[in-house]
């Protein structure tokens, strides 16, 4: 089950990894990407949202999605 409490855990300890990290190795960019199926579930919809509205917490870092 997707809970707002849970996502916005599991999205700020993304954001916060990627802050103590050095970037990406081919371009040193600090990213945090979001791979859901957002286009199938609602759920998955749900869960992108919120980590758009965390992603406005942090921004040196960037937030990507990626379908799949």
């Amino acid at each position: 089950m997707i809970t707002r409490p849970g996502t916005e855990r599991i999205v700020r300890w993304a954001f916060k990894l990627a802050q103590q990290r050095k970037g990406a190795p081919a371009d040193g960019k600090r990213r945090v990407t979001c791979v859901d199926k957002a286009n199938v579930f609602k759920s998955f919809a749900f869960f992108r949202q919120i980590f758009d509205e965390v992603a406005r917490e942090f921004p040196r870092i960037q937030a990507e999605h990626g379908l799949h």
